[in-house]
């Protein structure tokens, strides 16, 4: 956490961005990173046009992790990390269009997400598929 915390206070966004991108589960080091995270998320993502920013801000948002939550801003912010390229983004955009239950957009952004190999995301495409299919019947 004191890299982290050494690349919000040198203005280091996008090294800070890769650095909480590639912790595999951001819950277990939330509490230590609260305090700066908010601020480090929204600079990065304006100021770099960052797509790991983006990601990370859409997290805050979506989870309320050091804002208020806000499943609209979240988004926001996977939509734009998810054009750009960010397969996690799309995965989760997938995820909020399906518990919105706005499934034609949920399986395009959970496709999209699958076709760049990420395999929760081809799962559940399957899984609405699937019930899909059977509503059909």
């Amino acid at each position: 956490m004191r890299q982290f915390a050494s690349l919000c206070r040198e203005r280091r966004y996008k090294e800070a961005a890769k650095f909480v991108a590639s912790i595999e589960n951001v819950w277990d080091v939330w509490p230590l990173m609260r305090s700066m995270f908010r601020e480090w998320a929204r600079d990065a993502a304006e100021m770099l046009h960052d797509v790991d920013a983006y990601y990370v801000t859409g997290l805050c948002r979506r989870y309320g992790m050091g804002v208020k939550k806000d499943v609209t801003l979240a988004m926001r912010a996977f939509r734009i990390a998810g054009k750009r390229g960010h397969v996690d983004a799309c995965r989760q955009l997938g995820e909020c269009h399906a518990e919105n239950g706005h499934w034609p957009w949920a399986i395009a952004w959970y496709r999209r997400a699958a076709k760049a190999g990420h395999v929760t995301a081809a799962y559940y495409l399957k899984r609405i598929e699937a019930d899909m299919e059977l509503r059909n019947e």
